[in-house]
């Protein structure tokens, strides 16, 4: 268990944006992940996968690891 919350610490957390950068959500998701830098003291990455209407990005954090590093960012429900 300690060993994996050492990991977990170490590890980036990486948002994905199932949406295209530039955009209301990608703007709103750089200022939520800058806070969460700073709060977290951790390396935060904003991932923008868009395609197939959201579907590609949302696949990718379902495929990922279940160990809490990465998020869904989305202004709709998948």
């Amino acid at each position: 268990m300690a060993d994996h919350a050492a990991a977990q610490t170490e590890s980036p957390i990486r948002i994905v944006l199932p949406f295209q950068a530039g955009g209301v959500g990608d703007t709103a998701l750089r200022m939520i992940a800058e806070s969460m830098r700073v709060q977290l003291n951790r390396t935060v990455i904003v991932e923008s996968r868009p395609g197939a209407a959201g579907r590609l990005g949302i696949q990718s954090v379902k495929d990922a690891p279940a160990d809490g590093t990465v998020l869904l960012f989305t202004p709709i429900a998948p």
